[in-house]
Order: structure tokens, then C-alpha cells, then sequence
């Protein structure tokens, strides 16, 4: 690629200052023209660019993919999430879509969420929301998928980093998996991931590519 040149001029300081975006690694030397002869002053120097990286984001709570609950409830549950930039988190989301009937009469309603509060850590941003289910308009026999949605500072445009998504299942009977605390947990082959999910995880797989 072409030389960039970068006029240096003299501050109150008697120092010389320019200015200039740099978006690749490349090298760098300072030049001077006493009659129109150009000469290098001094080495030539390397100058590393280090690409932004998106935000991660790590599901702490609950910490399986999958979580039924008995028909009999309480339909509630607590969902952590540690973020993390290199440089800073802008926004923090939840994409939650709730599904509700079964088969074709299956319909879908897609929401973004807030998170109640968040707190920081040594490791990055901790962020809680307690569920209910109820508030959301579930009723048993619903499921609802929600993925975390993260924005860092990066100009002019964001790096966006997602979790994994978690399926909550309100169960329509009292079958389920190993319960824990009220909850009935249950790890899903890869085989029997509903339509809903293998959407999901396609469209992550689309993106990520």
C-alpha cells in the first residue's frame, strides 16, 4: 500500500506532534527535507495494530443449557451473566422469544429485556435478571429462548458479541428431569432440539461464519 504521510508540526511545548488513524500494522519512520533532499532521522519502527475484539459473554446462571419446571411452579429462576470487552461494554441486552401452542399452532413473540443490575468483578460485569414467567405471559405448556446481547465502544461501528441461548420449558404436566431447588433440569441430546432451536443456532452459526 501507498506511504502515509503525517505532518509533524512544533507545539507550545518546542515538541513536534501529528496525528493520524492507523487501522494496520505496518512501519513507521521519521523523515525530514533540508533542500528538498529527503533523510530518515533515526531507526525504522514497527507499529503493531491490535484488532477490537467483540464483547464475551459467559452464562453463569443457570449454568445448563436447558431448564424445565414443574407445572406446579414457581415459575421463576434467577439468570446471571459475566461480560467482558478488551476496551468497555456500551449496551447489554436480552433477545428472549416466547413460544407458546405446539405444532403448526406454534407462535412466537420476540421481546429485548433489561437486565435488573449488574456489578463489577475482577472478571467483568455481572449481570442478574429474575424470571417470572407469569410476567411474561407464559402459562404451562410455553417455552421461552433468550441470548445475551452484548455492544462494545468500538467507532464508527460496534463489535457484537452473543451467548448461547437457554430454553426454559414450563412443563404442561409434572414430568421433567432431576429436580434442583423447584427447577427440573434436563441436559437435551442435540437430536431432539425443538425447530425453534435449531433456527437459533443456525442463524449464530450464519453470523459467526
Amino acid at each position: 500500500s501507498p506511504d502515509t504521510r503525517i505532518d509533524l508540526q512544533t507545539e507550545a511545548d518546542d515538541k513536534l506532534h501529528g496525528h493520524a488513524v492507523i487501522n494496520q500494522t505496518g512501519l513507521y519512520r521519521i523523515v525530514r527535507n533540508p533542500g528538498g533532499k529527503e533523510e530518515t532521522i533515526g531507526d525504522i519502527y514497527s507499529l503493531a495494530v491490535t484488532l477490537d475484539q467483540a464483547p464475551d459473554i459467559r452464562l453463569i446462571e443457570p449454568g445448563v443449557s436447558s431448564l424445565e419446571i414443574p407445572r406446579s411452579g414457581p415459575a421463576n429462576f434467577t439468570s446471571q451473566a459475566l461480560v467482558k470487552d478488551d476496551y468497555g461494554i456500551r449496551t447489554v441486552d436480552i433477545l428472549a422469544s416466547v413460544a407458546k401452542g405446539s405444532g403448526e399452532g406454534v407462535k412466537f413473540r420476540d421481546d429485548k429485556l433489561e437486565f435488573d443490575q449488574y456489578v463489577e468483578t475482577e472478571k467483568g460485569l455481572l449481570y442478574q435478571k429474575s424470571w417470572d414467567l407469569e410476567a411474561l405471559g407464559m402459562e404451562p405448556g410455553d417455552e421461552v429462548y433468550f441470548t445475551v446481547i452484548a455492544t462494545d465502544n468500538r467507532l464508527p461501528e460496534a463489535n457484537t458479541g452473543r451467548s448461547e441461548t437457554l430454553i426454559v420449558r414450563w412443563l404442561d404436566d409434572e414430568a421433567g428431569g432431576l429436580a434442583a431447588e423447584g427447577l427440573a433440569i434436563d441436559f437435551i441430546p442435540e437430536f431432539f432440539k425443538s425447530q425453534r432451536q435449531i433456527i437459533i443456532d443456525t442463524e449464530q452459526l450464519i453470523e459467526d461464519k
